[in-house]
């Protein structure tokens, strides 16, 4: 602890600078004060930086006043774009407290602390109302009790309200009987759904639709499943199990024997049979009992290949949303015990041949077998499917081909349209587009010469255009494009957020000047969804924000929709 916060005090010190209380949620306070905090002394320019608003984060350090002593404490709160304003848990009416700011910088070779700041909460303190009701709090800056709440519990809640959560969905999965599932990128399941519907020929009532998945009925040829471009990654439906007293959420002894023996409750006949099918060169995955797999290393103690020939390496892959009393790594522990106690695979971390999709979404369980393509040919495997043969050349911020392909479905492109990326990178939206809807014509371009380079390497063959430009003066005519599709700098690996602040507006500019007016629209994946709202205000009503959802990419975003108006 810094020693500003550990000096002893005499007394209580008298109260000064109190910070103002935003709001309360539960045992959590909102601490908000008029003016930023500066850390003494700090030259920006003696570490070669220009503004210390984009780079550092705020660190709160508190202590309270008992019985004659300090009591130290530190608080994670973490503020990561200098708002004014700071979340603490549990304060407490009458106690005097004492905090101060750290300024760190984000590599965390540079902080200094501010000087110490004392205050106590009025009697009368109340949550702050406004006329929308009591301010909702930020991702990343409120800790709840369980947790910090993530980006994609956030997104996973928003979809879950919109389709309803597997408990509820239980009973229409049953009805469908599903054979298949498939990981989408969450938020953008109807998207998804409708590649889905398309390329597999299936009727609407044949699939459900949840968050990140789609469960559906399938009796046709394996190899069309891995066409569907809108899915992450295919699976042979084991099952999904929903307890009713919630087994998952308890204890951690009480998780651990209901993990362990899940396996032997579920009907893995179908899933293997269709794991076999896609992958014929492989050992053969039907149950040996423990036994017999004993008897055979008995006989041949030096040598493994016996048994090796017969059963497929495996490994349990776990995913888990929500609080629970053991990590995925346990619960992918005890979920492969249970399945060596039922078909004696042999474990295999870094190379398996057979790979088991374990889900835990707070109580519901969702377990299948991966038939996505990958480790059959000798690569390792990979939590995502890696970008097909479309787009060859990549640079670090190139989106995967399900995120790209659903994107380019939400511009509804029809034939003859103009389409646009105006910030293309790699080109992979375009790409996507063309391959799915060929009767359009694309247009793609971007500042950077090596991210242009990579876009004429990967429209080789096509009928998209890459060009070399700038989005705040393109070489077009006026309202010329029908549809504009974008991956939009998020200002971390690419900019900053600083550059955006000014891009963006310009920006926007320029875009509605090159869209339709009345018909055009336009579909943006950013993170900075403040400055697209700021911009869109700008205009005046030239944009109309149709449609504004999260999605999770690793972080939180969100992919508009706007309408092009007639102003």
């Amino acid at each position: 602890m810094s020693t500003i916060l550990m000096e002893r005090h005499c007394g209580p010190p008298p109260v000064t600078s109190a910070p103002i209380v935003k709001y309360t949620k539960g045992t959590h306070v909102v601490l908000e004060w008029s003016e930023a905090v500066q850390a003494p002394n700090w030259d920006p320019q003696s570490i070669g930086e220009q503004q210390l608003s984009d780079i550092f984060c705020y660190i709160i350090h508190m202590r309270q006043w008992e019985e004659d002593n300090w009591t130290p404490w530190v608080s994670p709160s973490r503020d990561k774009k200098r708002r004014r304003s700071m979340t603490v848990p549990c304060l407490q009416l009458g106690v005097r407290y004492e905090f101060a700011i750290q300024v760190q910088s984000t590599g965390g070779n540079t902080s200094q602390l501010s000087p110490a700041m004392e205050f106590q909460l009025p009697p009368d303190a109340q949550p702050k109302v406004s006329p929308k009701g009591p301010e909702a709090p930020r991702i990343g800056i409120l800790r709840h009790r369980n947790g910090f709440q993530s980006p994609e519990h956030v997104v996973h809640e928003y979809v879950e309200a919109r389709l309803g959560t597997l408990p509820s969905l239980q009973q229409c999965i049953q009805a469908v009987d599903p054979n298949f599932f498939a990981t989408v990128p969450l938020g953008l399941e109807e998207p998804a759904l409708e590649d889905c519907l398309e390329r597999l020929q299936l009727p609407r009532d044949a699939v459900v639709a949840s968050a990140g998945y789609l469960f559906f009925k399938y009796q046709g040829p394996l190899q069309a499943l891995h066409t569907v471009t809108a899915f992450s990654n295919v699976y042979a439906f084991v099952g999904v199990e929903v307890a009713a007293d919630r087994p998952l959420m308890q204890d951690k002894d009480t998780a651990h024997a209901h993990l362990r023996s899940l396996p032997s409750r579920m009907d893995w006949g179908s899933a293997l049979r269709a794991w076999e099918t896609t992958f014929p060169h492989l050992p053969s995955a039907q149950p040996v009992a423990p036994k017999a797999a004993a008897e055979a290393m008995a006989e041949t103690p030096t040598d493994t290949t016996t048994v090796r020939c017969r059963l497929p390496g495996f490994r349990v892959s776990c995913e888990r949303l929500g609080h629970h009393q053991f990590r995925s790594t346990t619960a992918s522990s005890e979920f492969s015990a249970g399945l060596i106690d039922l078909f004696g695979w042999p474990p295999e971390l870094k190379r398996p041949e057979l790979e088991v999709h374990l889900r835990i979404t707070h109580s519901a369980a969702v377990v299948g077998v991966r038939l996505s393509r990958g480790h059959d040919q000798g690569t390792k495997i990979s939590s995502k499917k890696c970008n097909d043969d479309r787009v060859q050349s990549m640079c670090p911020t190139t989106l995967q081909t399900c995120i790209a392909h659903c994107i380019a479905r939400l511009g509804c492109i029809e034939p003859g349209m103009v389409v646009c990326d105006p910030m293309a990178g790699t080109a992979s939206i375009p790409i996507q587009g063309m391959h799915r809807w060929s009767s359009a014509v694309y247009i793609a371009g971007d500042l950077d010469a090596e991210a242009v380079g990579h876009a004429r390497v990967n429209v080789r063959g096509t009928r998209v255009d890459a060009c070399w430009w700038d989005v705040r003066r393109l070489p077009l005519r006026t309202g010329c494009v029908d549809v504009l599709l974008s991956d939009m700098p998020f200002g971390q690996r690419c900019g900053s957020h600083t550059q955006n602040r000014k891009l963006y507006k310009e920006a926007f500019w320029e875009l509605a000047r090159v869209c339709r007016a009345v018909t055009g629209r336009a579909v943006l994946l950013t993170t900075e969804s403040v400055l697209v709202h700021e911009a869109v205000g700008a205009l005046g009503g030239v944009w109309e924000v149709a449609q504004e959802r999260p999605l999770h990419m690793g972080h939180l975003c969100h992919c508009f929709t706007l309408r092009r108006t007639g102003a």
